[in-house]
């Protein structure tokens, strides 16, 4: 029961990020689910954790399968700013 409470609380992310109404509301969704997915992928291999400090309040970590940073948050105005965490 516990787990799966957790997965519905894991999916609610998911869900506001499909339905955001605009940008911003996106990507505060995309903030709460990338949490989710840095804790999953944490210690897995061909999982990366990268980071952005450009985004507000230390909330800039992402997961990726390439060392090839492509930032999600900045759009393509920055898409190569952050940086692997290892």
């Amino acid at each position: 029961m516990v787990f799966d409470a957790q997965l519905q609380a894991d999916r609610r992310p998911a869900r506001r990020l499909a339905l955001a109404a605009d940008l911003t509301a996106a990507r505060a969704a995309f903030k709460e689910l990338s949490a989710v997915a840095v804790h999953l992928a944490t210690g897995h291999p061909g999982y990366f954790i990268a980071f952005c400090p450009m985004v507000p309040d230390d909330q800039g970590y992402w997961v990726q399968t390439t060392r090839r940073i492509s930032n999600p948050y900045m759009g393509s105005r920055m898409a190569g700013c952050g940086e692997i965490e290892d």
